[in-house]
Order: C-alpha cells, then structure tokens, then sequence
C-alpha cells in the first residue's frame, strides 16, 4: 500500500507539467464526481419514494378489486343460503314428488343463471345438495354426478367450512403455473340454513387473472413495468401467479432485485404479494443515470483536454527555458525564440534573451582580444626562429670558407639565399608541407656540406599531404635538434625519416631519427618544458625549438591538436605531430 510519504514524494519528482496537470483536474473532477453523485442519490432517493407511494397505492388497488370481487361472490352465494325451501329441496329432492322436483329444478337453475349473468367472467357454478344431485352451469361432454367430486380435495374442503367461504386451487397439490388462463381457483361454502344443518355445496371456478383483466389500467401498468403479482389463501395454497420476467428467482435475489409488497386481506384471509423489479420501475432513472454519466465522462475528458492545454501553454516557456540554460552550461549561448506573451513568463524569457546577447557580445570582445593577443604571440614566436636560424647557417659557411677556399661557396650562398627566401617572407603565416620540406631539404644539403653527407633524409608524404596547409617552420626546428642533440658524438650515417599518413579529417606526421635517445627522465623533463609557460622560459636556445613548435601548434589549431615526444635510449627520438587538414 502507498504510505502518504511515498505519495508526497512522487508528487515532489513529478515535472512541473504533470504537477499543474495533476491539480487542475482534481480541482475539476473531484467537485464534478461530488456534485454528479449529490445530486443522482437525491434524484434516486425521491424517485424511491414516489415509486414505492405508487406501488403501494397499486397493491392497495389490486388487493380491493379482488376483495370487493370475492366479497360479490360471496353475497351472490348467500342468494341460496336464505331460500330455506330451495334448501330443503336440495336436502331432499328424491322424496319430492316429480312435478315438485320439477318446479324446484327450475328455481336452483335459475339461480345458477343468474349468477352467471352477474358474474359472466365465472367459468362453471356449481350446486351440489345433500341428496347427492349435482347443478351446474356450462356444457360438459357427459352429465355430472357426486362421483365426480367425491375425490376432489376442494370439495371435502367446503363440506367442512362450516358454512365460511372457502377459497382454494382446483388442484391444491400442483404448483402454480406460468400460463396465466391456466390459473383457475374455486371460490365456495357449505349451504347451511340456521340451524347449521348442510343442505349441499356452492362453489365457483373462476380465474383472478380475469379480473385483473378487467382493469385495463391495471393491465397496462402490469404489462408496462413487467409486474410480478402472488395471490395465496390462508393455508398459503397460491391461488393466482404472473412471475416477472425481469426477475431471475425468489427469496434473497429477488429482494435485492425488485420491490416486493405484500398485504393480507383480513376477511377473506388472502395474501397479495406485489412484485415490480427496479431495474423496469427506475428504467427511466437509469436512463438518466447513464445519460448522466456519459455527461460526466464528456466533462473528465474535456477537463483533461483542457488541463493539457493549460499545463502545456504554461509550462512550454519554462521548458525551453530550461533546454536553453542546459546549453548555457555547455557553452552554447542561444536565443530563446521570440514569443508575444506580455505576461512574467514572457517577461522572464525576454529578460533571459537579453542576458545571453550581453554574454554573446562579452563572448565576442573577449575572443577578438585573445585572438589579437595570438597573433601578436605568433609573430614575436616566428621572429625568434629567424636570428637563431641565420645564425647557424652563416656559422656554417663560415667554417667551410676557412677550411676550404673553395668555388663550392657559391653553391652554398645560393642554397642559403633560397632559404632566406622561404624564411623572410612577409605575410605569410603558412606554407604547405611540401615547401617545409624543401626548406629542410635545403638546411640538410648545406649542414651535408661541412659533414660530407653525413645526415640523410627519408621522406615518405603522398602527394595529398604534400599539398597540405601548414604553419612555417614547424619541420625545422625539430631537424635541427636531431641534428644538434639527436646525432652527438654518432660516427655512422644520420638517418632523419619524415612519414606522414591520414587520420580521418587530420594528419599523423613523424619525424624520427636513429640518434641517441633519451631516458625516461630526460624525456619527461623535456614534455614538462613544452607543457610549461613561454614566460618561464630564457631566451636561450632552449625556448626555441620544439616548444616554438608546441606552442604555434596550439595557437594556430587550438587545444584537440598537439606535437607529442617518443625516445628509447640507443635507438632514437620521434616526434609527432597532429594538424587538421587543410588545403592551402
């Protein structure tokens, strides 16, 4: 089970968007569901009570129709009660001389007669006397004697009533039937005079459904609302049965499903139970229950339309908000798209918009005096390579002229005028790799002057390097400190090898020779030396080379690109570097 705490804390991690989409729709539904619920339980409360008035005043009708037709019967019945000599001659028809019998046949048929216009819905009157002589109305397939009742329980029934009116089933022992014309009941009484001596029997078969029937309002409300109605005697025999169709049993089931009223009639000791399922009598409640509910669930799924729309107008703003300040941590200074909202969240972009232009233009200054700051550091970095340069080549010129007074000169001063060509030219902050490597092809041909062609180039380029951009001087540096440090005190061939391959967008240059080495130590001192400020360093050859180098390498390509040291004692030094490619 949730705990509160588990709920406050999803509530506190939801995003905002879902916290605003939360609460509006709790505020919209939950009083909607109240409301909807208030006012169904009103609607179905008073609607209980008018149906169970209307029910109740049904029953009551029902219940005093068939009394007052049960109480006719009865007087009808009583008709033949108060002929004392129609008694007598039931009592003793046989002893009675034939025209007699005659005369006093024709007063009991008369009766019977009128009965039956007075009660035409009666399907059989019958009179049977003490004498054992049977009367009776209709037209049987044969005569009707004593021994056609003898065995009838309804019949011993009314012999012992003592003279009360007796209502019963014609066949006590069978169930009630759903075939309503299958329903017949006998209404009768024992014909005893004053004295309470029996002079035979009067009995009516008739059907409670007839008079129902009667009632055509009854009928329709019975037919409309699908009533059930249960008449049963004294001794609980039923008497009368129309079963609901709605209704699938009795007992428990069905007071859960129907509205059930039952009343008994005092005089005449009969139960009326009246049935009406709810599900036909708030039919029309249901409808407006359901009819309802669809309302509802329109206005839930409205209210979360609307709920979206609101939590997405106002958290949308907010989220860009958010994704522009997540590229502000990345250093990506982007505009929030402009918007017409003149309300705070408007106020709040616009506000933002306006610190990111300000940073954008700070950015700017910034970047054109680091760049201004670059070039000038670039320049005074050149400028030192030139002296230094100049200075090695005439030195060795020099020397050879001393030792060699020699015609060879001018094949040297002409090789040195070709680098001052490449060295001194103005305005220009790159060459390609090919014009490096022709200015160290130039400074090893001079250096192979004094030292008999001692020092050997191995280039491997391919044609697309050759043509590459590149910034000036890069190669000789690093020659040069083979030469000086790389190559001290061998006595064998000098072997500079300059190798170059593609690396996706990028150049892996290396130049390698097969000259002392270094340590492990000295190696690490000399990468902290190129890792170290340009300030920290003297203005002795040691600032010159490879850290000149390094340090062009950062400035002109940026931080990704690098110039990186490899050495192992006796076996020589590489350096590589790494440019991006471009195309002079």
């Amino acid at each position: 089970m949730i705990s509160p705490a588990g709920i406050k804390s999803f509530y506190k991690n939801i995003k905002l968007r879902e916290k605003i989409f939360i609460n509006y729709l709790f505020l919209c539904i939950v009083p909607l569901a109240v409301i909807s619920c208030l006012n169904y339980n009103t609607v179905l409360s008073h609607t209980n009570e008018t149906m169970t008035d209307f029910v109740n005043l049904f029953a009551s009708q029902l219940n005093s129709e068939i009394e007052g037709y049960v109480a006719s019967v009865d007087n009808i019945s009583k008709s033949v009660v108060n002929d004392t000599n129609a008694l007598d001659f039931l009592s003793r028809e046989k002893e009675y001389l034939l025209y007699d019998r005659i005369t006093y046949r024709k007063v009991i048929e008369n009766y019977i007669h009128n009965m039956t216009l007075q009660k035409p819905d009666v399907r059989n009157i019958y009179i049977i006397g003490a004498s054992e002589i049977v009367y009776y109305s209709g037209n049987p397939d044969r005569p009707l004697d004593i021994g056609d009742f003898e065995n009838l329980d309804w019949f011993h029934k009314i012999l012992g009533s003592n003279g009360n009116l007796i209502i019963t089933p014609m066949n006590i022992d069978s169930k009630p039937s759903d075939n309503v014309n299958s329903q017949s009941l006998i209404i009768g009484r024992s014909l005893r005079d004053f004295h309470g001596t029996s002079h035979g029997v009067i009995a009516y078969e008739a059907k409670i459904g007839n008079i129902i029937k009667t009632n055509p309002v009854h009928e329709q409300i019975i037919s409309e609302y699908d009533i059930g109605i249960e008449v049963s005697n004294i001794s609980g025999d039923y008497l009368y049965k129309i079963p609901s169709k709605a209704l699938a049993g009795t007992g428990q089931e069905t007071a859960v499903q129907a509205i059930v009223l039952s009343s008994r009639s005092p005089k005449y000791g009969l139960n009326i139970s009246i049935l009406i399922p709810k599900k036909t009598l708030f039919r029309k409640l249901y409808l407006l229950r359901n009819l309802n509910l669809i309302l509802v669930l329109a206005m839930i799924l409205l209210t979360i339309l609307l709920s979206l729309l609101l939590s997405h107008t106002i958290t949308k703003p907010l989220s860009r908000l958010a994704k522009s300040m997540k590229l502000f941590e990345n250093q990506q200074y982007d505009l929030i798209p402009a918007t017409d909202r003149s309300d705070e969240l408007g106020s709040l972009t616009q506000t933002y918009n306006r610190m990111i232009s300000k940073i954008n233009t700070l950015i700017n200054e910034v970047y054109i005096t680091k760049l201004h700051e670059k070039k000038a550091q670039f320049a005074a970095l050149q400028n030192q390579i030139n002296p230094h340069m100049l200075y090695n080549t005439i030195e060795c010129i020099r020397m050879k002229a001393a030792l060699n007074n020699d015609a060879e000169v001018s094949d040297m001063i002409r090789d040195l005028g070709r680098i001052f060509q490449l060295t001194l030219s103005k305005g220009k902050t790159n060459n390609t790799v090919g014009d490096e490597i022709e200015y160290i092809t130039t400074y090893i041909k001079l250096f192979n002057i004094r030292h008999d062609n001692r020092y050997q180039l191995d280039i491997r380029l391919s044609g697309e390097i050759m043509e590459a951009s590149i910034i000036r001087f890069s190669f000789q540096p690093i020659v040069e400190n083979c030469i000086v440090h790389g190559f001290h005190d061998i006595l064998g061939k000098c072997i500079i090898s300059i190798h170059g391959t593609m690396e996706g967008n990028n150049i892996l240059l290396t130049i390698k020779d097969n000259g002392n080495g270094m340590d492990a130590e000295k190696l690490s001192e000399l990468k902290q030396k190129l890792l170290a400020s340009s300030d920290t360093l003297n203005d002795t050859k040691s600032g010159i080379g490879l850290k000149n180098v390094y340090d062009r390498i950062k400035l002109e390509y940026g931080e990704e690109y690098y110039l990186n040291l490899h050495s192992v004692r006796m076996e020589g030094t590489a350096v590589e570097m790494l440019i991006p490619y471009r195309k002079r």
